[in-house]
């Protein structure tokens, strides 16, 4: 299950405004795959999977299902179908309720799926992702990074530290901002906003990885990639396990980094929720 998830981590659809429920869905190039949103995160993953085959079998041959199994990627799936062309007649499924009062969302998906590109010998594997280093916090250095200093020293680690230590609060975020308008939901800021999100400070050292603090508890990573992947050299949203509120974004160089974070810092992702946009510490 959890290959199948990395199968189609890319291959998201449905960006920008277009995601959000209830407006027109602005369908991408025709793929493969579909990628469904809106669904009853009431609806555990083995009777989705169920519920998804049974529906969309009629239309064609299915590849894979997968459903998103963790708790901020329920109500999302995806469908692979076994052409461009089953998957297409498919999309007539636009706003059907699997559940009362929920009509789904369907588009296709961005990039096309793993199982397809095996099949076609256009599969290469997928570079793993490095974390970027933790903050070191205000203090100095972590008691965790002390304790791994000493047992490289004794050659052996000692059984009693071989557990998860906090390394105390990530950077605080930028001061001075007071945020920009509500502009909806994870929307892109628009253009001619009568009040303009206010510009992040410069004395931080660029860096291509940004650091967002002050997430709101119910923002997933498929929102803040969204919203982060409309600008150039977008890479990828990573998110700190066991921390809602603080995520990372990588883009290709300094340079593309900073204009995202020209742009977003002090976007409300959410009424009365700035977002706070900084470069991570190098």
């Amino acid at each position: 299950k959890k290959r199948d998830m990395m199968e189609v981590e890319g291959t998201v659809g449905g960006g920008g405004a277009g995601a959000a429920v209830g407006g027109p869905v602005e369908l991408l190039p025709p793929n493969h795959t579909l990628y469904i949103q809106n669904i009853s995160e009431k609806i555990k993953e083995p009777e989705l999977k169920k519920k998804l085959k049974a529906l969309f079998a009629a239309y064609g041959p299915i590849v894979q299902i997968v459903a998103m199994k963790s708790y901020s990627r329920r109500g999302q799936a995806f469908v692979v179908f076994d052409s461009v062309e089953v998957a297409t007649s498919a999309l007539e499924l636009q706003s059907h309720e699997l559940t009362e009062g929920k009509p789904m969302r369907i588009n296709f998906a961005r990039t096309k799926s793993d199982s397809i590109a095996k099949r076609e010998g256009t599969y290469a594997p997928r570079p793993k992702r490095a974390l970027p280093p933790k903050p070191t916090p205000p203090g100095g250095e972590s008691e965790s990074l002390k304790r791994s200093r000493d047992d490289a020293a004794d050659g052996e680690p000692d059984a009693s530290r071989m557990r998860m230590d906090p390394t105390g609060p990530p950077p605080m975020p930028p001061a001075g901002y007071n945020g920009g308008p509500p502009q909806g939901y994870g929307a892109p800021p628009e253009p001619h906003a009568a009040m303009p999100p206010q510009a992040p400070p410069t004395a931080e050292v660029p860096n291509k990885i940004l650091f967002l603090t002050e997430l709101p508890a119910d923002v997933t990573e498929m929102m803040l990639r969204m919203l982060f992947e409309q600008f150039p050299g977008f890479k990828e949203v990573r998110l700190i396990p066991g921390r809602h509120d603080i995520a990372f974004v990588e883009y290709g160089n300094e340079a593309e980094a900073y204009e995202a974070r020209a742009k977003l810092h002090g976007f409300q992702i959410k009424p009365d929720a700035p977002l706070s946009v900084s470069f991570a510490k190098k």
